[in-house]
């Protein structure tokens, strides 16, 4: 696995899942013999004492675009095959996919730990990219009970999928090498098993696609040292509301209305107002914002308001 990024990386923020063992997952479906009348345990204790549940890594990689931070999820699961009825690779396979969707969700990430020793899943309201060659196909292929629908239909992911449907750009291919009649595939093999899954916050999908030329084409020299092709995202960020003002309060002080919250840089802000919350959203009288540079303490004061009800709504832009 490796990562390009034209934007800094945020080395010291890195956190990797290599050393989590499998056994340590609360409800691993490790494999069990299958066909016996007691079911044993396929890999010993003194295995899974030292059984990894990643096969080659998971990285948590935050990239710092213009003092955003987006957080690339990136590994690369165990093919869900080259097993036999215990589907010990199957099982590890949906395992590893199951490692993301659990640290996306604070009631699950509890037990995950990485190599560092730092306890916990990713914090709430961050940005996010789940990407890899996961190996995994919603509807077919031998993935143990559909792997990848785990991340797929996780509620803070958008995965450009419904059933049979793209609900917003799908991934169709580019050329005319493209022989399957599924527009998700991303295999010579016939199956979708590669992602670029974004968070639904923060993030704004453009356009995409599986790139797959002909072997006619000039850039299929690119591509052909694979039975994998290249999958692609054009992405836009979009403002988080719940990273840009945080603990916002609003207090009367000799007559004037004080707005005060935590700011975050990156971030610009203008304060709108109205009479009526049926009414337009108006910024003119201008109540100036001030932000510390230090502290990131914001305040806005409307200075002897007129009398009457008043709404106040903070608007946040990137800058």
């Amino acid at each position: 696995m490796v990562i390009f990024s034209k934007f800094p990386i945020e080395t010291g923020a890195i956190r990797t899942f290599q050393k989590l063992l499998w056994k340590n997952q609360p409800g691993a479906v490790l494999p069990d013999f299958a066909g016996t009348p007691a079911p044993a345990d396929w890999y010993s204790a003194a295995a899974l004492d030292g059984f990894r549940l990643s096969s080659k890594s998971h990285w948590d990689v935050p990239i710092n675009i213009k003092s955003h931070i987006v957080h690339l999820l990136v590994h690369h699961p165990t093919p869900p095959t080259f097993d036999s009825t215990e589907d010990r690779n199957g099982r590890r396979n949906h395992d590893e996919i199951r490692l993301w969707a659990d640290y996306l969700s604070p009631q699950t990430a509890g037990y995950i730990t990485d190599d560092a020793g730092i306890s916990g899943g990713l914090a709430a309201d961050e940005r996010f990219v789940i990407m890899g060659d996961h190996n995994s196909d919603p509807f077919k292929g031998e993935s143990y009970l559909y792997a990848i629908k785990q991340i797929l239909d996780h509620p803070l992911v958008n995965s450009l999928y419904s059933p049979g449907r793209p609900t917003h750009v799908p991934p169709s291919p580019f050329g005319t090498g493209y022989f399957n009649n599924s527009a998700y595939d991303t295999s010579s093999f016939n199956l979708r098993v590669d992602y670029v899954l974004p968070s639904k916050l923060g993030m704004k999908v453009l356009s995409g696609a599986v790139y797959w030329p002909a072997d006619t084409d000039s850039g299929y020299s690119l591509i052909d040292v694979s039975d994998h092709r290249p999958v692609y995202l054009a992405m836009q960020l979009t403002p988080v509301a719940n990273q840009a003002v945080k603990n916002l309060r609003v207090s009367l002080e000799s007559g004037n209305v004080v707005l005060r919250w935590k700011a975050r840089t990156g971030y610009g802000y203008t304060i709108s107002q109205s009479t009526n919350l049926q009414a337009p959203w108006l910024t003119t009288p201008s109540i100036p914002v001030t932000v510390d540079p230090v502290t990131f303490d914001a305040t806005a004061t409307d200075i002897a308001p007129a009398a009457g009800r008043k709404f106040y709504r903070v608007e946040i832009n990137f800058q």
